[in-house]
């Protein structure tokens, strides 16, 4: 998805992210063909046309959003440790999530909500940089910013700006500190021939007492914010891919959407 950004020096000599994943690269992959393509639908498009592409299509990231310390840091260990998750369920080692196994998935998805929610805010208000007050600009070289960002520090600029991407960067941690989630005890649903779809965006099932979150982790499988293991028929998949479809904001995308 392509938003305003702040380019980095020529040839990013310190290797900060460019490319960061709003839905994890991981994740993607696995609703992937024999090919390594998905197939994507897109929403806001006049054809909204369905395309095949790769999981490192420019649809599924946003340059330079979040700072290098959330990136490589906070963020990178929620998605390996829900990756590694994800792998035990789809090899049937996981049919139940103990309470560290719980935080793990509260965490992936409140995650996940926060990119979504930032990625809106931005697209409202493209600010790269926020002023502040009260305190003295630095005077720094463009490398020695980029320095301080790869050793995950932040900055004040001379004009006595901080780059919004740093902020963004602590507003999504301390939304995971206090995610609303953090009581769930997740399930799983297993469906045996009809495949998941996935959306761009966190899905919630609103007509239900309590609302159900739908949070597709492969073609075959789904968690649920509820506490079951099911293997699931084909009309109840259809039903849920259709809530999913129904609440997709940009795109949604399986491994054969024309099937």
């Amino acid at each position: 998805m392509k938003i305003d950004f702040e380019e980095t020096q020529h040839g990013n000599p310190y290797e900060l992210t460019k490319k960061q994943h709003f839905i994890p690269n991981e994740s993607i992959k696995r609703f992937s063909d024999n090919n390594g393509k998905v197939q994507v639908k897109h929403l806001k498009t006049k054809k909204q046309q369905i395309v095949c592409t790769s999981p490192d299509d420019e649809i599924f990231w946003v340059t330079r959003l979040w700072d290098q310390r959330a990136e490589n840091g906070y963020m990178k260990k929620i998605e390996d440790a829900f990756q590694g998750l994800v792998d035990k369920v789809i090899q049937n080692e996981v049919t139940s999530f103990d309470d560290t196994q719980n935080k793990i998935i509260c965490d992936m998805y409140t995650l996940w909500e926060c990119r979504i929610l930032c990625i809106e805010e931005f697209l409202k208000n493209p600010k790269l940089f926020v002023q502040l007050s009260g305190i003295d600009g630095e005077t720094l070289t463009k490398n020695e910013q980029e320095i301080l960002e790869s050793k995950h520090f932040a900055y004040v600029t001379e004009n006595v700006e901080i780059p919004n991407r740093s902020l963004i960067g602590d507003q999504c941690q301390l939304k995971i500190i206090g995610s609303p989630y953090k009581n769930i005890k997740w399930g799983i649903l297993k469906s045996s021939y009809k495949e998941f779809v996935m959306s761009s965006n966190p899905i919630i099932r609103h007509n239900e007492n309590p609302p159900t979150i739908i949070f597709p982790i492969s073609p075959f499988y789904c968690i649920v914010s509820t506490v079951v293991y099911q293997v699931v028929d084909d009309k109840d998949i259809e039903e849920l891919n259709s809530v999913i479809i129904q609440n997709s904001k940009w795109f949604y995308f399986g491994r054969n959407l024309k099937k």
